[in-house]
């Protein structure tokens, strides 16, 4: 890049080997880098959308939890008031089939939250594994840019090209 009688400063590049395949390789490793940190960006969305639905599954559940009460609260009253006749057999029925339906309907959301903590932890496991990939991506493109960074002679001090012992096309 240089020829005998030029000037040069320091870190300026002289003289540079054909790096074409070192060059495809940084622009791969870039690629594959940002290609990791999308899919980490996206687990990372992943776990706080399933935070989002364990929130909003728990509130679920204490609503569950609040209806049963209330159906065994009027199960309870509607039990002294039949055994005294007081209340229809078929509003009885009704309660008893309230208390039931407020039972299955908190163990449905007990469930279904189980399940999303434990989609959580499987996002969770996903997110680290796309993280680590990330680094390894960043320590390849490293690699290689250190690697393309050798094709390219530097002058180390500011100067005047005196001397050319090789010449372009000579290996």
């Amino acid at each position: 890049l240089v020829k005998e009688g030029d000037h040069v400063r320091r870190d300026q590049v002289v003289a540079r080997i054909e790096h074409i395949q070192a060059q495809a390789d940084v622009a791969a490793s870039k690629a594959a880098v940002s290609s990791a940190m999308a899919d980490s960006a996206a687990a990372e969305a992943g776990v706080k959308a399933q935070d989002d639905a364990i929130a909003t599954a728990a509130a679920s559940l204490e609503k569950s939890k609040s209806e049963l009460a209330r159906a065994k609260m009027l199960l309870d009253r509607s039990e002294l008031l039949q055994q005294h006749q007081l209340i229809a057999k078929q509003d009885y029925d009704t309660r008893v089939a309230d208390y039931r339906s407020a039972q299955a309907a908190l163990r449905e959301d007990e469930a279904r939250l189980a399940q999303m903590k434990s989609q959580r932890t499987q996002v969770s496991a996903q997110l680290s594994s796309y993280q680590r990939r990330v680094a390894q991506s960043e320590a390849g493109l490293a690699r290689i840019s250190d690697v393309l960074a050798k094709f390219d002679a530097v002058s180390p001090i500011d100067g005047v090209v005196t001397n050319l012992p090789v010449r372009e096309g000579e290996t």
